[in-house]
């Protein structure tokens, strides 16, 4: 069981990762659409959803 864990743990911190990475791309982006800005909040606002549920799972 404790395996279980620990996968899911390795699986949310790596989610974490990504989101560090959009953000961190966000950051480093000075002109961008709008358009693109939108979809990347989008994205983020997801993965930021799927590690609360994931956090809840654990």
């Amino acid at each position: 069981m404790s395996g279980l864990r620990q996968e899911n743990t390795a699986m949310i911190s790596w989610r974490w990762h990504s989101v560090g990475l959009v953000l961190y791309e966000y950051a480093q982006l000075k002109s961008i659409h709008k358009e693109d800005l939108m979809v990347r909040h989008r994205a983020c606002k997801s993965m930021k959803k799927t590690i609360v549920e994931a956090t809840v799972v654990l």
